[in-house]
């Protein structure tokens, strides 16, 4: 096919191929590049008609019936002109628009996404800033718990301090008295009935030292021991009048057979049944400690076969720990004779005001 056959082709099909491509939207070409396709063709035709035209002989290059052909489909291009230009117009403010309407889908989605990463932003920073208020809140209750609690065990410190400096001072007192004044204090503070009783007490157990020196329990009293408590250490005058004697507040850790010892007298005096809470005086423990020392749970087996009731409980860990005593130290008479000489007249003056006491009640 010729240049110019192509060419009234174009011309002839360009409206309808126009607006067949926009009604099924296969045009790809830009508006632009459509007025630029039509510019040419236009041209291109203006060229062709304008050589059709001619009628100087030397000019004339068509035969009339190509001329005719040519002229025919320039005056059909022309009138299809203002509808190709309409429709490209119209094609151009449809493209327009959709590129509009593009460009807003693409800016709102990007400001959606904008805002999205922005909120998201906020709550990661509102999280870490809630962490960080928790962290620091949590940090404050720590130090503020760790205050109160320092507070406290300073001012607990404190009053342990003046309890133990009030205690030193008050031993310091007490062990600064006399019997005499001991003596003294004691008829303030009770009715004559319990200071007679009182004073027996005290007599009863510096006869048992001075008349039983090689029996160390004399020197040694238990007190938590319940009739301790009761006949003595419950009147201040009575416990300071030991103090001035010499005895001495210490935590005493026993031995086995002492423990032993210790928990035979507690089997009689609480444990057992009645029967034998009532013979428990007359129960050599002594004796029974001896013979069992090396294998007691053979004792506690016989008990618990004859009695029903066995080995007291917790009674071995409790003397285990130890136990506070009222313990009375006796000097070597053979390598401290002047010290064991004025401790041991000291204890008769004291049993002879007791016995004195005693004689004007």
């Amino acid at each position: 096919m010729s240049k110019l056959r192509k060419l009234l082709k174009r011309a002839d099909t360009f409206l309808s191929d126009l607006k067949e491509s926009i009604k099924l939207n296969s045009n790809k070409k830009s508006p632009d590049e459509i007025d630029k396709e039509y510019q040419e063709l236009k041209e291109a035709l203006e060229g062709y008609a304008i050589r059709a035209r001619a009628t100087e002989e030397d000019e004339v290059i068509y035969g009339p019936k190509t001329a005719k052909r040519i002229l025919d489909g320039k005056a059909k291009f022309d009138l299809d002109m203002e509808e190709i230009e309409n429709t490209i117009r119209v094609f151009r403010m449809n493209v327009e628009k959709m590129e509009r309407e593009t460009a807003e889908r693409e800016a709102r989605k990007a400001r959606e996404i904008k805002e999205a990463k922005r909120l998201e932003n906020e709550r990661l920073a509102r999280e870490e800033r809630e962490r960080v208020e928790k962290r620091e809140k949590e940090e404050r209750e720590r130090l503020e718990r760790e205050r109160i609690e320092r507070e406290a065990r300073e001012k607990e410190d404190a009053r342990r301090k003046q309890r133990k400096e009030r205690a030193r001072k008050r031993r310091a007192l007490e062990h600064s008295k006399t019997p005499s004044e001991a003596l003294s204090m004691l008829r303030e503070d009770v009715d004559s009935n319990v200071e007679v009783s009182v004073r027996k007490s005290l007599l009863y157990i510096l006869n048992g030292i001075l008349d039983h020196p090689e029996e160390t329990s004399w020197r040694r009293l238990r007190k938590s021991n319940e009739k301790l408590n009761r006949d003595i250490l419950q009147h201040r005058g009575a416990r300071i009048f030991l103090l001035s004697c010499g005895f001495r507040e210490r935590i005493l850790h026993l031995n086995a057979r002492e423990i032993l010892v210790r928990e035979i007298r507690t089997y009689y005096e609480e444990t057992a049944p009645q029967e034998l809470r009532e013979r428990g005086g007359r129960v050599d423990v002594e004796k029974l400690a001896t013979h069992y020392e090396r294998n007691p749970s053979e004792l506690w087996r016989r008990l618990s076969k004859k009695y029903g009731h066995g080995r007291p409980k917790n009674v071995d860990k409790k003397f285990k720990d130890g136990d506070w005593y009222l313990i009375l130290e006796e000097p070597d008479a053979e390598t401290e004779t002047d010290k064991w000489t004025a401790w041991y007249d000291r204890l008769k003056e004291a049993r002879e005001m007791l016995v004195d006491e005693e004689n004007e009640l």
